[in-house]
């Protein structure tokens, strides 16, 4: 997949950050009714994520439309999204890509760029791989948790991760994101894992289980992996490994016992190995590993 930027990615969180009260949700109505073009924007996405307001796709498409007729560029970013994924239309990439051309006039050069990257992008199709959400995508999220740009509540959320992807004008998913669910198990007073569950790994690299472990006293985060791997020798009698993933900056994790496995220089993401499981590759075993891996003598 083709890492893709493109200024409107981001607006999902500025919208449910914006709108998290009933007097939020009133007011933007308000302004919405009066034919404020932002109100209209945030409004429609409030809708189709269902936030504060029922979910209707539909409603929140029209006003997304309603949004971008008056020139909202951003809006108008949405409306392609929308065309692209089918959100609350039928979904159609002959007018996505129309809507980005039209977005493309009084741009600056370099926004001209990147829609012209996002329009060859739609074009020549692109595929988001298992490998690239399981140890990519989702480690960026537990991240922005950290950064305090989404909350303990959109960390976890299913329909803004469907939302986020849906942003990158993928037209392929190697893993079914449909199938893949959230559970949370609260270990104790300071410590939630998070479980993400995968569709059982057909093949060897691939995850059964990921999973954000949260200090939730201290608001840090982790993010563990339980990756079925290969069997390099006929007698080794395990098959998952337990792993994790860091970003590499000055705040990764600096146990000078992990190993990494990370080939570039330039990639920001650091893989751990901390060994084979040699438990059943259960949720239960998984969740009991990470929380004595959390433990202050750790595992």
């Amino acid at each position: 997949m083709k890492h893709l930027i493109i200024f409107a990615t981001i607006l999902i969180s500025i919208f449910t950050a914006q709108a998290q009260t009933a007097e939020d949700i009133q007011q933007i109505q308000i302004e919405a009714q009066s034919g404020d073009n932002v109100a209209l924007m945030k409004l429609g996405m409030l809708y189709q994520l269902g936030r504060g307001v029922e979910q209707n796709m539909e409603k929140g498409f029209e006003y997304i439309k309603q949004a971008a007729e008056q020139g909202n560029p951003d809006a108008f970013s949405l409306l392609s999204m929308c065309y692209f994924n089918g959100w609350g239309t039928k979904k159609d990439t002959s007018k996505a890509v129309q809507v980005l051309n039209t977005l493309k006039e009084g741009m600056p050069p370099s926004i001209q760029q990147e829609i012209d990257n996002t329009i060859a992008t739609i074009n020549e199709g692109d595929t988001l791989n298992a490998y690239e959400f399981q140890f990519r995508l989702l480690p960026i999220r537990l991240k922005e948790y950290e950064l305090g740009t989404i909350d303990a509540e959109e960390l976890i959320d299913m329909t803004m991760i469907r939302f986020e992807l849906g942003s990158l004008y993928i037209s392929h998913y190697e893993c079914d994101i449909d199938s893949v669910s959230i559970r949370t198990h609260h270990v104790n007073d300071t410590l939630d894992v998070h479980v993400i569950r995968m569709p059982d790994p057909s093949r060897p690299p691939l995850c059964k289980f990921a999973a954000f472990a949260i200090d939730t006293k201290n608001n840090k985060g982790q993010y563990f992996t339980l990756e079925k791997t290969f069997q390099m020798f006929s007698s080794q009698p395990w098959e998952y490994i337990l792993g994790g993933i860091g970003i590499s900056d000055d705040e990764k994790n600096d146990d000078a016992t992990l190993t990494t496995d990370s080939d570039s220089e330039s990639d920001p993401f650091v893989h751990y190995n901390y060994g084979w499981f040699t438990e059943s590759p259960t949720e239960q075993n998984f969740v009991k590993s990470i929380t004595k891996f959390m433990s202050p003598n750790g595992l």
